[in-house]
């Protein structure tokens, strides 16, 4: 009698299911397995940020606003800026507090892609307690930049932009925010031993490669938003 035969999706599904068994029960394992091959869980290779987007203009109602895709995150943010004239009367506190408030600004944040939490932060509830100077809109003047990357340190691997599975994995991080000239703004390290200079050299050197992926993204965005509003 011959012996039975499982159809191959069974064994497929089966060898998926020890995999991922294998990817919960011993993650550090998991992790370098794909590391000795120079590759990242998610199929990057070590020093490859994720594919990121960005959609301005994304709520209509705010004065600015943008989806921003970082692999499978996302996040929306919109802003509202209004000038307004205060009364400076009274102590000096008042007065102070009376500035603050009438520069009133709304920058509400939410995450739409980050396993269904969803938060917000910044507002004032949409309460003015004064008159609007002007109701017209003008396009603000930006000036420097300033760009981030984490770059996660695991036994001599540098993992660029990791995802939330590798940050539960790994001990060490670096990161390092740099302006539009590509100067030094700030460096963070987190975890783990001593660090090498050259080790922190190189992290340093590709935050400025991502800040220039980043920089043409953000023009590209801004060029699709022109000509979205000359349609």
């Amino acid at each position: 009698m011959a012996a039975e035969t499982k159809p191959a999706a069974a064994i497929g599904v089966a060898g998926e299911m020890e995999v991922e068994a294998y990817r919960r029960l011993f993650p550090v394992a998991f992790l370098e397995r794909h590391l000795g091959e120079s590759v990242r869980i998610d199929a990057r290779r070590l020093r490859e940020a994720r594919t990121t987007t960005v959609a301005l203009g994304a709520v209509s109602s705010a004065h600015g606003s943008a989806l921003v895709r970082v692999g499978d995150t996302a996040m929306l943010a919109s802003v509202k800026l209004e000038f307004q004239n205060a009364k400076f009367e009274g102590p000096l506190f008042d007065n102070w507090e009376g500035f603050l408030a009438s520069i009133p600004v709304e920058i509400p944040l939410v995450s739409v892609g980050d396993d269904g939490k969803l938060f917000t932060v910044g507002g004032n509830d949409g309460k003015n307690k004064f008159e609007l100077v002007n109701r017209e809109k003008r396009k603000l003047t930006l000036g420097d930049i300033p760009l981030s990357l984490t770059c996660a340190l695991h036994k001599g691997c540098i993992l660029t932009d990791p995802t939330s599975e590798e940050e539960s994995i790994i001990e060490t991080y670096v990161t390092v925010v740099v302006d539009s000239s590509d100067r030094l703004v700030s460096l963070q390290k987190v975890g783990g031993t001593v660090t090498s200079m050259a080790t922190i050299k190189e992290c340093i050197s590709l935050a400025k490669e991502r800040r220039l992926r980043l920089r043409e993204i953000l023009i590209d965005s801004v060029k699709a938003m022109e000509v979205d509003h000359t349609e």
